[in-house]
């Protein structure tokens, strides 16, 4: 049993604690807020609580992080890879330059330290030659925001120049609020289904994916039967 609250029960924290009422909205904030336990007014427009709470902060925070990661280089370089990535194991091993055993070894660390979580497919590829590396994911919204915007800039940050970052957040933040947009289908299917299809219950759920395809949401029941499904943002 994992010891990390799931993203559903960290997006209903986050909607309680901070009164949210309209869902999408909620998951917008939460993309970037999410397990920090901060209040969030949600009344403000996003990007200036995104200045605010963490920009104007930055060294605050970024001083905490380095605490955990003991100020390794090789960690920071390692989360920001799977931040900016296809979240591959491999290829973040590409990107930060390091061979598999060291890789491997860097992924332990994060892994137990509560940054990242293998992303497994549910199933594995009929033919073997089709597998690919295991995908991950961050255990918390707020870190994967953290590496995928705020680390890749942080030089113009600590200058208190801010155009960079919010050119990227510009870029790329539909693609962040619809990964935890899926992450919380996910996690509600299984949920909402756990008691249905008496006798052949769901025993698994996750997304598929190999060289050739990805299927979004993929369930596979007692029998071995499957449920595909897509998921939108």
């Amino acid at each position: 049993m994992s010891k990390h609250p799931t993203l559903l029960a960290q997006f209903r924290s986050f909607c309680y604690q901070n009164e949210a009422t309209d869902f999408e909205k909620a998951v917008e904030y939460f993309a970037v807020f999410g397990g920090m336990g901060w209040f969030v007014d949600m009344s403000k427009p996003l990007d200036k609580l995104i200045e605010e709470k963490v920009l104007n902060n930055y060294r605050y925070i970024h001083g905490d992080l380095t605490k955990i990661t003991h100020s390794k280089p090789t960690y920071h370089a390692m989360l920001t890879a799977i931040a900016t990535g296809d979240r591959r194991e491999h290829s973040a091993f590409k990107k930060v330059n390091v061979g598999r055993e060291k890789g491997e070894e860097v992924i332990d660390f994060l892994i137990k330290d509560g940054f990242v979580v293998f992303d497994n497919s549910v199933e594995k590829p009929v033919n073997e030659k089709d597998g690919i590396s295991d995908k991950l994911l961050f255990v918390t919204p707020f870190m994967r925001f953290w590496f995928a915007i705020i680390s890749p800039t942080y030089k113009s940050i600590k200058e208190g120049e801010y155009a960079e970052v919010k050119a990227r957040w510009d870029g790329i933040k539909g693609e962040v609020t619809s990964l935890i947009y899926h992450q919380l289908v996910l996690e509600l299917i299984q949920l909402s289904f756990k008691k249905e299809f008496e006798g052949d219950p769901i025993v698994s759920i996750g997304s598929y994916y190999d060289k050739n395809i990805e299927i979004d949401i993929l369930a596979k029941r007692k029998s071995g039967a499957m449920l595909a499904g897509a998921c939108k943002y």
